[in-house]
Parts: C-alpha cells; structure tokens; sequence
C-alpha cells in the first residue's frame, strides 16, 4: 500500500486507476516544486497548462481523461474529511481546479465518456463528513449541455442526469471558513436560493434530455419539435414512440445501418401509425437543408400563423453541412421509411438524397447519409426505385456518387452484366411520365396549400412558362408564384434538360429502338413528347428494306401576338412527315428508330432538314439538323496520333472546369503547382459505347503574361503566393487513348471523332480569354493582346460558320433586315450615329471607320429589345448575344448606358 502527496491517499498496487492517481501525485509535486509555500493557492493566480504532466494528460485519449476524472473524484470522495481533518483543507480547491480545467478543456464529451463520471458524483455524498465539498457545480451542467448539443442522449445518460436529483449537487451549504488548526470552523447555512437554481438548471437539462434532440439550426428540425409537441399534448403514447424512434438515432454508427440492427422500428411504426408517420415525413421533407429567414420580412397578416406553426417561416438555403445530430435523427427516419409501400418510399427517400447532395460551399449538405440513402433505395423492390436512381445519377455533379448509384444499379440488375449501354436502354424505359396532361399542363400546390396550374409555352420557344404570376385552379386568379411553384418549374426544366441531354448523347452511341418501344419511350410519355417530336429520326424496316428520314408531324399553334408556329402533336397518334411535307404510313412492326444524324447523312438531306425547321419555326432542343460536322484534315493525318486543331489558345480555368463538368469530361485543375511554363495535364473522357478515351491536354501558361493582366490581379497574387487554381491555362493537343496504348486519329469512329472535337471547340469557344468583351480593356502583355485580337476577330471557327449560316436565312425576316448586312466574318449593323461590326465568331464588335473596339458586356437582366423569335435550336448563347447586340446597335440613339454611350461618342 502507498501512501500519495500530500494527503497520504492510499493506493493499492492493483488499483484500477493506479496511473492515473500517480499522474495526479506528479501534478501536485510539480505544483510545490514550482510554487514553494503557494503549494495550491497557486491554482487561483497562475496557469498550470505549462506543468509536464498536465501537458501529459492533454496528449491522453479520451478514454484516459475519463479515467483521470474519475480518479479526482475518488480522492475527493476518500480525502476530503482527512484533509480537513489534518489542516491540508487547501487540496480541495486544487483538485477541483484541476477538474475543472480538464473537463471544460475537452468539452466534447459523448454520452458514454460522461456516464460513469456522473454516477461518480452520486456515490460522492455518503462517504464526505461535510456535505458541503466545493465542487464547480456550474461545470458540470455545462458539460452535460454541450454533449447534449452535440450527440442524442442514451438511455443510460438521461438516467445519469436523473439520478442527480438526489445528489449532494443540488443541496448546496455555505459556511464562513473552512476548518483548520489556524480557523475555527462555523456553522454550516443552507442555501435556498442557490439549490432553487440548480434545481431549474438541471430540470432545463432534463427537458432537454427528455425531448426530441435535434439541431434547431435547420428549419425542419424546429418544424418536427413543433409537431411532436403538439401529438405530446392530442396522443402521449405516440409522442413516446417518435421520442423512442428518434432515441434509436444513437446506435446508427458505420456498421449499424442495417433493419436488422433495429427490430424495435416495426412496434413503434404501429404505435405511431402509418398515416401520421406518412404525413409528418412529408411535411419535414419540404424543409430539409433550409434555415429559418428573417422574421421581420414576414408581413403582420401572417405572424399569426407563423407563431402557429414554424412550417410558414420564411425560408432560405442553408449554407452550412447538415449537423451530426440531424443525420443520426434523419438515418433512422430513412430506416423506417424503407418499411413501407415501396412506391411512396422510393419517391421520399430520393428527395431526401438530393437535398443530402446539395452544395454547402466547398462540400456537399451530408455524403455519408446521401450514400446510406442511396444503399437503402437500392433494396427496395419496385421499380420506381430504378427511376429515382437513374434521377439521382443524372442530378448528381459528384463523379464519386454516381459511380457509387451505377454500382448499386448493377446490383440490382446483374443481368446487365456491367454493360453501360444496357444500363443506358433500361434508364430510357424506365424514365417515369411527369404529371404533364393531355394540354401540357402541370400542377402544383404552393406552401399555403393552392393548387396552381403550370401552362407549358405551346411555342416551345422556352421549356416551361415563363410568366410571372400562375393561375390558381381553385379562384381561376392569377397568383405569385411561391417556393413550392417555383420548385415544381425548376423539376419540369430539370426533366427536360436531363432528357435533351441523354438525347444529344445518343448522336455519339447511335442506339436503336423497335418501333413499338419508341412510341412507348418518347410518345406516349408526354415530357418525351416535348423533345422527341422537334428531332428527326431514322425509320428502318429491314424486310421492305425501307429507310426514311422524319420528323413526328407538328401541330400548328396561335401564339399571342397572332402567328402560327409548330407544337407536339396533343394526338394519341404519331404520323411521320419527310422534309418535303409528305406524311408517311404503313411502317410494319419490325421497324427499327434511331436518331438521325448529319454525319450519316449527305449534304441535300441535311439542307433539307434546316429548311424545313426554319419554314415550320420548330425550335430543337440541341444542335440536330445545323449540328457541325469535323472531319480529319490534312494536318492531322500527317501527324496521325494526335491533333493541333485548338492548341495554343489561353482559356479561362474557372469557365473550363465548368464545362468539363457539364459535357461529362474530366479535369483536375491546374494550380500554383503547375506554374512552370510546360507542365501539362489533360481532360479526358471514354467516349459512348466504346473503350476509347480521349485526352485533351492543358498546361499552365506563362506567369509573365499573367501578371499583366489587371482582371485576374487578385487570382494571380494568390497563384504567386501559392493559393488556389491557375486563372489562365492554355491548350495543347487532342489524343485518343484504348487501354495503355495511343491510337491513330483514322482508327477513331467518324462520328466519335466529330462529337469530341465538337466539344473541344465549344471549350476554346466559350472559355477563351477571346471571348471575354471585358478582356480587351485591360492591360496586358502583348503576347495576351495579340492573341486576344487574333481570336476575338479572326477566321470563324466551324460553329461560327453554321451560325453564320443560320443568320443568312433568318436576317431577311427581322424588322431591322434593312440595317443589317452579313459579310465575311462580321454581321454589320449601321444604327444612327455609327455603323459596327460583330464578329460571327466571339460576339464582339467594332466600330467603323477605324475599327474602335466597343465592349458591351452582356448581363441577365431584360435589355429592353424585342425577343429573337425563328432561332432554330437550343444551346448557342453567343447567336443569342449576336442578335441581341444587333438589336440593340440598331437603334443606337436609345441606348441609356452612359458606358456604352461614352464609346460611341468618342
């Protein structure tokens, strides 16, 4: 038995804190050393976090500051009376300093680590001869609170935090002075005051233990607090029961995700009830991942219910990752969710993904819980849950996740035997019907619970209505559209841009369809409709050993201001029409569809079908019929592995990554890493249905030329100092790659080939420093103004030829034609204080006689001019930009911008 300093403690050699009691004797030795006759009062003056065995302690485990507490509580526990006893009453103070500051120094306690320190203070009271010990109560209840905010409270810990009712915490004594041989001792005085507020601290504690835990950072968490008071109050039983499910939110760790880890989930189901479990997920769905706005922005009409209900608060994106506590709280909700009719599970648990998957700044909202989701909507048996897979997969930026979803998809399709094209047939027959009706119409209920109608443009001009206020079914009133409208608008569009997107894909696998399965596919669903019936397609049938080009006949449609443009067809029937307007019949059920395609093509067919689209104003999704077509020239057979098409062109880093993630394309920036003139990496992409993948290479430009720049000064000090990407790489060759060996560019299939050169240009065309008006105000270097020049107007490019092209049919038909005049590379506008030039090419503009540059940046605000009506296809901005331009040039004497107004003036 060894006896410690100062109060000879006594310590067993098999002691199961043997270590931890020793530190403490450290502590207190390094403490007199250091402090001489201010042995303990030290702890009021000084810090003693410079002492080697604090400095030891902090390096710990937590499982060993666990261990430490608890030893200061035993020699607070069998010391205390002796130490009064033999005048060293001093070392209570240092001890309960010393737990103090180790407590409050790791404030992130979990449950666990906290129970045994507090059924500690229980077993303190029987053993001390003053019931009065001066322990930092105040602490200890902060200390419950923090891990109270951090993590759900067990079981066992609510029962930890009860049993302090009844211990010496909550029945404080004062007295005059401690005993000692110096002081006499004085009657202790009881406290009432102090023990009434320890009494609400604790009773505010176990409220809060008691109740549903959640972050109330996130409106849907205060929303479901709100409702589980209010069933508290109508059936306490199931209030029990939610209190009990969300308590199952504790145990959900990494290996614990299983319905088989839960069998308690079905009993508290039935208590609850399934109807009101149903109803209050999908109320709680609507809020995840938003934040209460500001309650001065409601309007005094509504503060009545809002106080009513904290589902009507205003609401604004979070910008914060979801909190611990709400993923544990929502984990076990998916569980339960995963218990019910497959179809309503599979459509609340992808909600619950995509707001999972949401941006959070750098990161997203939760992938750990967007992945747990994900594994569960793969088990569930329905195919429904193949449709919001494939929703996901597509919605999802994250290459990570979407290998993740495919990889789940596979499981639950072994038969497809990792075939991505099969992949790509299934998720085109399983693309679900939109609540589009016969009249392209949708509906939606905003947050006050209206039902309001979505009319579709019937010009197909736009994807989805572009007025300002809806009509409400119930009053037949227009109405603002709210939230709930404007989501239902943003997954209409979301549809549609996800299926043009899988539509323009198919040019590069050329897939093929049985005729009967394309009705079904792209006819019969009526948001198919909308993009199928503006493309032309390939009917084939092998036994007439017939093959035509057509397009679904379209039905004329009166717009607004009285023309008569081309729709889908509202008919259950589809009948074929050739670009000479003949309607075609009698395709037999072996007939096979894909898409057509210009490269497949010869050049009578294809000017055909651009002059039935502009005759027809039919308005295509993508680039079908005016698609551009790259061959090989010369210079690349001579180079035959690689291409020099669109090397040396200084393009926008931020733009470019843009853009590789939108077409599919791979590309890790470069960044100060990189700076040395030479250093290259590339994006790449495996092109459809085959194994080729091919690499389009970039390194990091000059930083000479950069710093010259005053536009990307900010960027480049940051570059210099060794932060973030690059602001300007520049372009190098295009490869094509199978496995580990580089292939010939004649070895590449021709319609592979044109799609990814036609890529590529569209990244030189719209991230190129060119392309930027403002770029050419700046001072640069003059190897950056050559080039700026060079390509802002130099030779068109192939796209800016089509355009050109498109603007020689469409110019005749505009109200300004007489102003216009298309020449080489410039569209001419004469206006009335000066005649300009816009380059076909980057959009940007001179003034004539002497060729003055004129920026006019171009913003999303209306501009005033009138809307360009005729454009043949979707996905050109810069055509827009052009048009836009030429509108506004043309009348020059109206433009109010004092900038634009300055240049033109001179």
């Amino acid at each position: 038995m060894k006896r410690l300093f100062p109060d000879r403690f006594p310590l067993a050699e098999d002691h199961p804190l043997l270590e931890e009691h020793l530190l403490i004797d450290q502590y207190l030795r390094e403490a007199r050393d250091r402090f001489g006759s201010r042995l303990f009062s030290f702890t009021w003056e000084s810090s003693p976090e410079k002492l080697p065995a604090f400095q030891r302690f902090s390096a710990s485990s937590t499982g060993s500051r666990q261990r430490l507490i608890l030893a200061v509580l035993e020699r607070l526990k069998r010391g205390y009376p002796k130490a009064l006893d033999n005048g060293l009453a001093e070392i209570i103070p240092a001890l309960t300093d010393l737990y103090s500051r180790w407590i409050q120094r790791f404030a992130a306690w979990k449950p666990e680590d906290l129970i045994p320190i507090l059924e500690a203070f229980t077993r303190i009271e029987p053993a001390l001869k003053y019931p009065s010990a001066p322990l930092p109560v105040d602490v200890i209840f902060e200390t419950i609170e923090k891990s109270l905010d951090l993590h759900y409270p067990t079981e066992e810990f609510q029962k930890a935090i009860l049993a302090l009712e009844d211990s010496f915490l909550i029945r404080p004594f004062t007295f005059h002075s401690i005993q000692t041989p110096a002081t006499p001792a004085k009657k202790l005085r009881p406290a009432p005051e102090e023990e009434l507020r320890r009494r609400e601290r604790l009773r505010s504690l176990l409220e809060k233990a008691l109740s549903l835990r959640l972050d109330l950072t996130e409106h849907w968490a205060q929303v479901a607090l709100w409702d589980w008071r209010q069933i508290q109050e109508t059936d306490p039983d199931a209030g029990q029961a939610w209190m009990e499910l969300f308590r199952l939110g504790a145990r959900l760790k990494s290996g614990a995700f299983e319905m088989e880890s839960f069998p308690e989930i079905p009993g508290l189901l039935s208590r609850i009830g399934l109807p009101a479990f149903r109803e209050s997920v999908e109320r709680w769905w609507r809020w995840v991942g938003k934040e209460p706005g500001a309650r001065a922005q409601l309007k005094s009409k509504r503060l009545a219910l809002v106080e009513a209900d904290p589902g009507l608060i205003p609401m604004r994106k979070s910008g914060l990752p979801m909190p611990e506590l709400n993923v544990h709280a929502l984990g076990i909700l998916t569980l339960t969710i995963s218990c019910l009719e497959p179809d309503w599970s599979s459509v609340q648990l992808s909600l619950l993904a995509e707001r999972c998957l949401e941006r959070c700044g750098p990161k997203t909202r939760s992938l750990k819980l967007a992945r747990r989701v994900v594994e569960i909507l793969a088990t569930i048996p329905d195919p429904e849950a193949d449709r919001r897979l494939f929703a996901l997969k597509r919605w999802t930026h994250l290459a990570s996740v979407k290998g993740w979803i495919q990889k789940q998809l596979f499981n639950r399709h072994p038969q497809l035997e990792d075939t991505v094209n099969l992949l790509e047939q299934l998720e085109e027959r399983l693309n679900r019907d939109s609540s589009l009706d016969e009249k392209f119409q949708a509906t939606a209920q905003d947050q006050l619970g209206r039902w309001v109608l979505i009319q579709l443009d019937p010009c197909l001009h736009t994807p989805i209505g572009t007025v300002a206020e809806y009509r409400s079914i119930e009053s037949s009133r227009p109405v603002r559209p709210d939230d709930a409208i404007r989501q239902a608008i943003q997954f209409v569009q979301a549809d549609l841009k996800d299926q043009s997107q899988r539509l323009e894909s198919m040019i590069r696998s050329n897939p093929s369809w049985a005729l009967k399965d394309w009705l079904e596919i792209y006819w019969n669903n009526r948001l198919n409709r909308l993009l199928a019936s503006r493309l032309v397609w390939t009917l084939n049938d092998p036994f007439e050993e017939r093959i035509e080009s057509a397009i679904p006949k379209p039905e004329p449609v009166l717009t607004s201001d009285g023309r008569h443009v081309s729709s889908a067809s509202m008919n259950d029937e589809c009948r074929w029409m050739r670009p000479t307007g003949e309607i075609l019949n009698d395709w037999g059920p072996h007939t096979e569809v894909r898409l057509w395609t210009p490269i497949q093509s010869d050049v009578e067919s294809t000017l055909a079908w651009r002059r039935f689209l502009e005759e027809y104003e039919i308005r295509q999704p993508f680039k079908q019929a005016h698609r551009e077509i790259y061959l090989l020239t010369d210079a690349e057979r001579t180079t035959e592995y690689h291409s020099n098409r669109f090397a040396a062109h200084f393009l926008k880093q931020s733009k470019l990554r843009v853009l590789c993630r939108e077409t599919g394309w791979k590309y890790q920036p470069i960044g100060y890493w990189n700076m040395n003139h030479g250093v290259l990496t590339c994006a790449e992409k495996r092109l459809e249905s085959s194994d080729i993948i091919a690499h389009f290479h970039l390194q990091a430009a000059a930083g000479a030329e950069l710093n010259t720049n005053t536009n990307t000064s900010r960027q480049n000090q940051r570059v210099v100092k060794g932060k973030g990407p690059m602001p300007v790489v520049t372009s190098d060759r295009v490869e094509f790659w199978k496995g580990k060996e580089r292939i010939r560019l004649s070895e590449v299939p021709g319609a592979l080939f044109s799609e990814t050169m036609r890529d590529i240009d569209l990244f030189v065309g719209l991230s190129s420093i060119g392309a930027d008006p403002d770029w050419g105000r700046a001072d640069h270097s003059p190897g950056l103004r050559r080039y700026w020049r060079s390509f802002a107007f130099g030779e068109l490019t192939e796209t800016a030829r089509t355009r050109k092209e498109i603007l020689q049919r469409l110019v005749p038909h505009l109200r300004i034609a007489s102003q216009l005049e298309l020449s080489d590379r410039y569209l001419k506008v004469t206006g009335q204080i000066r005649a300009y030039k816009i380059h076909l090419g980057s959009g940007n503009i001179l003034m004539e006689p002497n060729d003055e540059y004129l920026c006019i940046v171009p913003d999303n605000q209306k501009s005033g001019e009138e809307p360009v009506q005729g454009l043949p296809f979707e996905g050109d901005p810069t055509l827009s930009i052009i048009l836009s331009k030429a509108f506004l040039l043309a009348n020059d004497t109206r433009i109010a911008d004092p900038v634009i107004v300055g240049q033109i003036r001179g």
